[in-house]
């Protein structure tokens, strides 16, 4: 609709989250907001941003005026509102997880999608759909799982060295990844159980290709059903079962999973 000029916008509300180092100044000679620093988050209006931004890589030449409120709430104010202008819809627990970003693994989260490559595949609904690769709530989980305790610089060098691995991941897999044998959310257990290693020195970077070609992931998304807790202990046996036996044999034969 938007790439064929079709598209009616409606207001996008955008929070600059008071007390969080936010700095702002408004000029009312020229009408003009300027935001120097401070957390943006989107309060309504996540899913037309990310198809205007679409719209707008495919073509750049698109001429769209986008109404835009602009907000200066605090963090409890900002629940408030949200709540407000989703009475009609009920709001997903996701998206009030990454709003209120109680965990550090919400925030790495929020960072994926703002900064990574996974921005725009990552579901805030229940169930991911056949344009999404996890969840929300699924992702998060399994990153407070691998990486608690985090203090924040931790935080800052977890975050940014899962941004490099999922854009690797993607740049490597992405049609297996969307259509092809590596579709299942719940093998993003997985891939964060290697990206740890990778981050605790104990697997290389150039030694990820051969972890992912190994794993027979057809045998392994069979043996999965719709218990995620359960999952995560399938994969994690699984992931073991490999990486010992890597540290064991040198030579990084081809193994899979029985």
């Amino acid at each position: 609709m938007i790439l064929n000029s079709r598209y009616y916008p409606d207001t996008i509300s955008l929070n600059i989250l008071y007390g969080e180092n936010d700095e702002l100044e408004y000029a009312d000679n020229s009408n003009q907001l300027t935001i120097f620093s401070g957390r943006i988050d989107i309060l309504d209006g996540f899913h037309r941003l990310s198809g205007i931004v679409a719209a707008i890589e495919h073509n750049s030449d698109l001429n769209l005026k986008i109404q835009v409120a602009i907000k200066n709430y605090t963090l409890q104010e900002a629940k408030e509102y949200f709540a407000q202008i989703n009475t009609i819809n009920k709001v997903s627990e996701s998206r009030i997880k990454q709003l209120a970003q109680s965990r550090t693994a919400d925030k790495i989260t929020d960072n994926l999608i703002k900064r990574s490559q996974l921005k725009d595949k990552i579901s805030f609904n229940t169930h991911k759909s056949n344009l999404h690769l996890t969840t929300y709530s699924y992702l998060a989980d399994s990153i407070d799982e691998i990486f608690p305790n985090l203090d924040k610089k931790q935080e800052l060098l977890i975050t940014e060295h899962l941004i490099n691995c999922f854009d690797y991941l993607l740049a490597f897999y992405d049609n297996r990844l969307e259509s092809g044998d590596m579709n299942n959310q719940y093998f993003f257990y997985l891939y964060l159980l290697i990206f740890k290693k990778m981050y605790e020195g104990k697997i290389k970077t150039d030694q990820i290709n051969l972890y992912i070609d190994r794993i027979d992931f057809v045998r392994l998304g069979n043996q999965l059903t719709v218990n995620a807790k359960n999952n995560r202990k399938i994969i994690f046996s699984a992931f073991n079962e490999i990486y010992n036996n890597s540290v064991k044999f040198s030579d990084m034969n081809r193994y899979s999973i029985s």
